[in-house]
């Protein structure tokens, strides 16, 4: 994955068999290059208040890529300051999940739902907890 001021450099072939460089340069979407950070405090909250053990549960690549792109979806809709704003929506999903009754195992399995990916594996999961229905 490339950062904001990355660019990378890949050789292919035009139709006549010569070789051209393409060049690729990866912006944020929404002009927001904060959002590692948003996910790192907002992971650090996460152990934290559901109670997982760091040494066992770690922020994967797959867990942070989830992270930071809900921070991204967050960003053009906190209000200012916005990376403040956007850690403390994140947090409070991270609330909702660890006073969920059903996430907690009152539920009929009897089991726990209290993953990183139940609350953000996809925009439309994070925008359910952020709901106030």
């Amino acid at each position: 994955m490339l950062d904001e001021h990355s660019t990378s450099t890949r050789a292919g072939k035009e139709g006549n068999g010569r070789e051209r460089n393409k060049t690729y340069t990866s912006k944020p979407k929404s002009g927001f290059d904060g959002s590692l950070d948003c996910v790192l405090e907002a992971w650090d909250y996460y152990i934290t208040t559901i109670g997982r053990n760091p040494k066992l549960y770690t922020l994967t690549a797959r867990r942070k890529g989830m992270g930071v792109a809900r921070a991204r979806d967050l960003w053009p809709r906190a209000a200012e300051p916005k990376r403040e704003k956007v850690v403390e929506l994140m947090k409070l999903c991270v609330d909702r999940l660890a006073t969920s009754p059903f996430h907690n195992g009152q539920n009929d399995r009897r089991k726990k739902y209290l993953d990183w990916e139940i609350l953000f594996r996809s925009t439309d999961q994070m925008e359910k907890w952020l709901s106030d229905e």
